[in-house]
């Protein structure tokens, strides 16, 4: 099998990257266009650090042969902006609550913003289901949790507003 050419539209730009045989997408993600928000390693799908969505949906980017990617949209931690361009509310809430020290605030902002599209009012237990498979060793998830639901009250707000 030799390289491969893939056209990937990542956090809103569309580039050509060099895929060899057997590379992950984190790998391609790292070497190619260089974001540090996705880890590389093949354990890292482990702990949710190399998660991304891929035309939307939460995907861990260490698990995926870049290959499969090819022609999709894939936003990573460094793509998630606000309305008008402006820092997302998920990261304002993650700093307020210091969740945005931890190693794997990537992987949680990324599965959490998949969240709250789908769900704008997510309960307690519904943020825990949609952050499921993304580990936090530095502190409990109450602060993670108490983000979330603090950034989805901030979008539902800012959305009623403008209506």
């Amino acid at each position: 099998m030799t390289d491969a050419i893939l056209q990937l539209t990542v956090n809103g730009t569309t580039h050509r990257c060099v895929a060899r045989p057997g590379d992950l997408l984190s790998t391609v993600l790292v070497r190619e266009l260089g974001l540090t928000s996705v880890r590389p390693e093949p354990d890292s799908g482990a702990i949710g650090t190399s998660t991304v969505l891929l035309d939307g949906a939460p995907v861990l980017a260490s698990l995926m042969l870049a290959r499969q990617a090819k022609g999709r949209t894939i936003t990573t931690a460094e793509g998630l902006h606000g309305e008008g361009g402006g820092e997302h509310p998920l990261r304002r809430s993650f700093h307020a609550h210091g969740v945005d020290t931890l190693d794997g605030a990537p992987g949680l902002l990324v599965a959490a913003a998949a969240l709250l599209a789908a769900n704008p009012r997510p309960t307690v237990e519904d943020v825990r289901r949609g952050l499921a498979g993304n580990l936090c060793g530095g502190t409990g998830y109450r602060h993670i949790v108490a983000a979330v639901q603090e950034a989805a009250g901030d979008i539902v707000n800012a959305r009623e507003v403008q209506s």
